[in-house]
């Protein structure tokens, strides 16, 4: 309390240092205006946070409670972990929040509560069918409490990171946030869609990864944990560049959509293929000798082969897809 009191102390000496030295016009009166209003934002966006906090408990059993009490980092590295991946992924949601004061302060509180709630709770069902879908033979308590598995806590973490960033992009490629959009249906349109082909790719992990999922993360094993990261982080990175801003001809936006989303799944196995050729990577599974490599305990360093190259690949992926400007010359030459 006395660091926050000291604070609060600074910033007063820093007004009425202003207003005492610098010259009265209507420019630097503006000014001082729009300060204590984002000072004022500030709170509010706090407040927003405690709510955040506390709502956790009629979505989450396990960490729900345990947010509204005091929490210890250093006791458990796993739940620290998790609970971190809650925070990040609220600042990462509400960091696409904008604010058109526009009618005053007042008018404009109670709509941003309101959208507020409503991306709180988008998040909350998606946080909810992810891990129902990556977790369901596991719990938080026994993995987390009861065995301190940092494993399930770093997949927990980048899923809770990689699902907000989805959720922010949805957010605004819908203008979700304009004062005057109709977008409740788009964001509701786009939500759904992003979270079935979020889903879809949590259930294809197994079909990329050569490590047994279960297995390793009910022995802890991080190799798992990094390369699922990796994936899952750069499967949000594809779902990002799928999607576009709304349109008013849904028929177009769907086929545009869809010729991306196909695009991505022809690029990206080109460009996993191509990085294991031209960086020369081998993979010694089920050989025995020098390099005999078991699957079962898998080394870190393996984790992070597969993790990497599927996030560089997606990364290169997004180029392809979403940063290629044709204009309106042909990308063809023609020959006479």
């Amino acid at each position: 309390m006395n660091k926050i009191a000291i604070y609060i102390l600074m910033v007063l000496v820093f007004l009425v240092a202003s207003i005492g030295f610098s010259p009265k016009t209507l420019e630097f009166e503006q000014q001082l205006k729009e300060l204590a209003l984002r000072i004022f934002f500030c709170g509010l966006f706090l407040g927003l946070l405690f709510f955040y906090k506390y709502i956790h408990r009629f979505f989450f059993y396990g960490v729900g409670p345990k947010m509204s009490q005091k929490f210890y980092p250093s006791v458990n590295s796993a739940d620290t972990v998790h609970y971190f991946s809650r925070i990040l992924g609220f600042s990462i949601v509400f960091s696409s929040v904008q604010i058109y004061l526009l009618g005053g302060v007042v008018i404009t509180i109670a709509p941003l509560f309101f959208r507020s709630l409503i991306i709180f709770l988008i998040y909350f069902v998606s946080l909810s069918i992810s891990e129902s879908i990556a977790f369901y033979q596991f719990t938080y308590e026994d993995e987390i409490s009861k065995r301190k598995n940092l494993c399930y806590g770093v997949i927990h973490l980048c899923q809770s990171i990689a699902l907000a960033f989805v959720i922010k992009r949805v957010i605004i490629v819908s203008d979700f946030f304009l004062p005057l959009g109709e977008s409740f249906g788009w964001l509701f349109f786009l939500w759904l869609y992003a979270s079935v082909i979020f889903g879809l790719a949590i259930k294809l992990f197994s079909s990329y990864s050569k490590l047994p999922f279960n297995k390793l993360v009910m022995e802890k094993n991080m190799a798992l944990g990094i390369s699922y990261s990796g994936y899952i982080l750069g499967c949000a990175l594809l779902v990002n560049s799928s999607l576009l801003k709304k349109t008013t001809d849904i028929t177009m936006y769907l086929q545009t959509v869809g010729l991306k989303t196909l695009l991505i799944i022809l690029i990206l196995p080109l460009f996993i293929i191509g990085v294991k050729k031209v960086f020369l990577f081998r993979d010694h599974s089920g050989i025995s000798g020098e390099y005999e490599f078991d699957l079962q305990r898998p080394e870190i360093g393996y984790g992070l082969y597969e993790g990497a190259i599927f996030l560089a690949s997606s990364l290169m992926t997004t180029v392809i897809v979403d940063q290629i400007f044709f204009g309106n010359i042909s990308p063809f030459l023609s020959f006479p």
